[in-house]
């Protein structure tokens, strides 16, 4: 069998519709929003990014992420 990856990104709405193209059915897609975080200002090493990079380096690849992360309102980088 195939599979289909989704970017988290694009929402839920994305993986609704691979089922409903997998299947042949069209199942609705409506949920309300739940757990919504609230919104607070982080900071995250330039040794945590690289990790992060690194680790996933093969993703970034697939999906066409730049490894550098762009400027995040909130997000403050440390060296």
């Amino acid at each position: 069998f195939g599979s289909e990856a989704f970017r988290y990104e694009d929402g839920l709405e994305k993986v609704i519709e691979g089922v409903n193209r997998a299947t042949g059915s069209s199942i609705p897609f409506q949920t309300p929003p739940r757990n919504v975080s609230t919104f607070r200002d982080v900071s995250i090493s330039k040794a945590s990014l690289d990790r992060i990079a690194r680790f996933y380096a093969n993703d970034f690849a697939r999906f066409g992420y730049d490894v550098e992360v762009p400027p995040i309102k909130g997000v403050s980088y440390s060296g």
